[in-house]
């Protein structure tokens, strides 16, 4: 074997070695529209997820959130996986989101995550303001699901932004509420209400960051990845 071969050989085996010993990430996001605007495969620039998979670089990424969803519950929700209407619904919430993600992971179509990012709230304190009391007791049962389900990965709860829909008064309440969550159930929160994310007074003036004063413009989803990673 001449000299140049074996240096070839043991660089690839080098390599071999390398790759073998990066630890796999696997990145998952739940939540509401302003990252299903990101789009499931997390390649849309307007939402922030896409932003998140550029600056993280995953083994794989993917979303399961969907537009009009909630924390919150009524009376009326059951299991469904299958639903997909883009508003608000009795079976649009997180807790269904939960649910595609295990039947994903059994069916081999979704590698276990090792990185959960939860972003909602926003249309719990806009759509759903009558039963946000309970938005605790459900965003804990919803953290439980996952610990069962994947004790491994790593859970980050996002509270909501400012919006121009609602009261910054309101968005502080939710997000108070979730920072609790985190607290009793062991998990990370990273608070997104703040002014320096999207300034609802500043969106009120001139839209700068979103679109229509709650959904993110591809400057504001990158703006609160840059945010949630600097957290992260």
């Amino acid at each position: 074997m001449t000299r140049q071969r074996l240096i070839c050989l043991l660089s690839a085996v080098l390599m071999a070695v390398f790759v073998m010993g990066q630890e796999q990430s696997h990145v998952v996001f739940l939540g509401d529209s302003n990252t299903w605007i990101g789009g499931d495969k997390c390649d849309v620039n307007r939402g922030w997820n896409y932003w998140v998979r550029e600056m993280l670089q995953p083994t794989t990424c993917r979303s399961y959130a969907r537009s009009g969803a909630t924390w919150v519950h009524t009376d009326k929700m059951v299991r469904d996986t299958e639903e997909n209407t883009a508003v608000l619904s009795d079976n649009n919430v997180v807790t269904n989101q939960i649910y595609r993600l295990q039947e994903a992971v059994e069916a081999g179509k979704q590698a276990v995550p090792t990185l959960i990012l939860i972003m909602a709230g926003t249309n719990d304190v806009w759509l759903r303001p009558g039963i946000l009391s309970t938005l605790e007791h459900v965003a804990c049962d919803d953290v439980l699901l996952l610990q069962e389900s994947f004790p491994d990965a790593r859970i980050v709860l996002i509270t909501p932004m400012q919006n121009t829909k609602v009261s910054d008064e309101r968005v502080l309440e939710a997000a108070d509420m979730i920072e609790t969550v985190a607290l009793r159930m062991g998990v990370d929160c990273i608070n997104a209400s703040g002014a320096d994310v999207i300034d609802a007074a500043q969106e009120r003036r001139r839209p700068t960051y979103t679109r229509d004063g709650v959904h993110t413009n591809v400057a504001g989803a990158k703006r609160l990845a840059s945010f949630v990673n600097s957290h992260l």
